[in-house]
């Protein structure tokens, strides 16, 4: 038997998985508890990876969608960008400059 550090319930030893390097040989909280902790892990990584994504254009020059975003809606709002060409020629600009710090 032994008590989980997270539930503080008192458990039998097979519902802790395997830690080589605990004293035991078992983690510190139970399977329970770690599936818990695993899953808020994978949705806060999710969310991470939606709110902070990534493209790539032709030339491998990353792009945040969400900083290019922003630009877009300050051109749209003073008028600088008024045609498809426009969106472009930001474009082109963003990914110079994202190559420029790729470098740096």
């Amino acid at each position: 038997m032994k008590t989980c550090n997270k539930c503080k319930q008192t458990k039998p030893i097979d519902q802790f998985h395997v830690n080589s390097f605990a004293p035991d040989g078992r983690k510190y909280s139970c399977a329970e508890c770690e599936s818990i902790r695993n899953k808020k892990l994978r949705a806060e990584a999710r969310q991470w990876r939606k709110d902070n994504r990534v493209t790539y254009n032709k030339n491998d020059s990353p792009i945040l969608v969400k900083e290019f975003e922003k630009l877009l809606v300050l051109g749209i709002e003073k008028g600088t960008i008024t045609t498809a060409e426009d969106v472009c020629n930001l474009l082109d600009g963003w990914n110079r400059i994202a190559r420029i710090q790729k470098v740096v």
